[in-house]
């Protein structure tokens, strides 16, 4: 995945890819087109990282449907549920800070907004520091997308309580002080969570311990907490390793509940 990132970048002008690309120009949640003026290219609604990635490493990823039939293995981890798939399969996911969707307001240090149709995407060599996660291990998710299933979100827009969407959180250069958002402890799996008070680092811990497991469904519904449970999983040797690939192209590999807030923030703006 990384050097089909590297060859990606290297094509674009520096250029790394948008996570999330939603093709509906009917609007965006403020009222606004997400890509006025645009053609949809495919069947697809969404247009992620992986889709891109994989068309410069294999051709005709694309079915007669223009659907994304045929995704590169490379994003078929072997250490997942054996099961039957859908249209393609992928397992992990990307970190929003660094790879933004055109749905969601981008937020600066200094609390500046960028409203989703100005969302553009972000050059490699700003992107610090280098030890950041761009894509690591993700649950798979018995049916998403629809149609697919057994697939990893392919953001993770609620890692850490949602909190890449808040402000200037997740950012390394931040003006929160470390007593109210405190990033030198482990991330919160998903977005279910929001307090980071006294005992915050063994809570966080336990989550991600907790949540160490595959998710049924991707709706809001049965268990309540379903939706967006978790962004991350250790499911090397024997569900206590996760995988990561960082910035400047080595791979991490963590002990269970050791994924921290810094290994996901970058510096504003990137």
């Amino acid at each position: 995945m990384g050097q089909a990132l590297s060859i990606y970048a290297a094509e674009n002008g520096g250029l790394l890819p948008y996570g999330d690309v939603k093709y509906d120009v009917s609007g965006g949640p403020s009222g606004t087109p997400w890509l006025a003026g645009t053609t949809q290219p495919t069947g697809e609604e969404s247009w992620y990282w992986d889709f891109t990635l994989s068309q410069e490493v294999q051709a005709n990823i694309l079915g007669p449907d223009r659907l994304v039939h045929n995704l590169s293995p490379m994003f078929h981890d072997v250490d997942t549920i054996d099961v039957t798939y859908g249209r393609y399969v992928n397992h992990y996911t990307c970190n929003p800070k660094i790879f933004p969707n055109n749905y969601d307001n981008s937020f600066a240090q200094d609390g500046t907004v960028t409203a989703p149709q100005f969302v553009r995407n972000r050059k490699f060599g700003n992107i610090k520091p280098s030890t950041a996660f761009m894509f690591w291990d993700a649950p798979q998710v018995f049916d998403w997308d629809p149609g697919v299933g057994n697939n990893a979100y392919e953001q993770a827009t609620a890692i850490d309580c949602n909190a890449e969407a808040f402000d200037s959180y997740l950012f390394n250069n931040t003006n929160i002080l470390p007593s109210v958002y405190s990033y030198v402890r482990p991330a919160l799996p998903g977005d279910y969570f929001q307090s980071y008070g006294q005992g915050a680092v063994s809570r966080c811990l336990l989550q991600q311990k907790e949540w160490n497991i595959d998710i049924s469904a991707a709706v809001s519904n049965a268990p309540s907490f379903d939706y967006f449970l978790s962004h991350i999983r250790y499911r090397h040797m024997n569900n206590t390793v996760l995988n990561a690939l960082c910035v400047d192209g080595h791979v991490e590999s963590r002990a269970l509940g050791t994924l921290l807030v810094t290994d996901v923030c970058i510096n504003s703006p990137g």
